[in-house]
């Protein structure tokens, strides 16, 4: 009985901390300084804890809850969207923080969501879901990534060049994926 409760308990705790989440999330607006780039008009959701942080591991918990209670398709998208978004905004926070290999880890996981929601997204249009708009967030989100991977390929030392080439690479494949 006492693990019923405990675990109800922890549901409710991460569906309010979603709920929130979704509602009171501060914006940073991270910009390329390279003159080359091209900018994209996204604004990206405060990351929150980094990885380095040591209850990173109870957030990761969480969103793997939420990510497995939402069944929803439209739903399912726009949240891994915004964890796309999150990690991309916490591995540039990182590898600025002289953390490019957690950084890089980071961005990886940014790439495999965006992944994840193109595949959620498709779902959505085959049941018919009411997709209005957010083709355009996920396409902005997609080029959002791709501005900032392409940002820290510039400064990257050459040791983790090739990781960086990648994630850009599978993000840009993401992009062209989006129909």
């Amino acid at each position: 009985m006492k693990k019923i409760i405990f675990l109800a308990i922890i549901v409710l705790l991460s569906v309010f901390m979603v709920n929130s989440a979704f509602a009171l999330t501060p914006s940073l607006n991270f910009t390329v300084s390279s003159p080359a780039a091209q900018k994209v008009d996204y604004v990206l959701p405060y990351p929150g804890i980094l990885p380095d942080h040591p209850l990173y591991p109870l957030k990761m918990v969480r969103d793997r809850i939420m990510d497995w209670l939402i069944k929803d398709p439209v739903k399912k998208t726009e949240f891994l969207i915004l964890m796309a978004d999150k990690r991309i905004g916490a591995a540039k926070a990182l590898f600025d923080g002289n953390k490019p290999e957690l950084g890089l880890t980071t961005a990886l996981k940014a790439v495999a969501y965006q992944e994840r929601a193109i595949d959620s997204f498709a779902k959505a249009q085959q049941a018919g879901g009411n997709t209005n708009g957010l083709k355009d967030k996920l396409k902005n989100s997609t080029k959002k990534q791709i501005e900032i991977l392409e940002e820290i390929m510039t400064k990257a030392p050459a040791a983790s060049k090739q990781g960086w080439q990648y994630a850009l690479d599978k993000s840009n494949k993401n992009l062209s994926q989006i129909k």
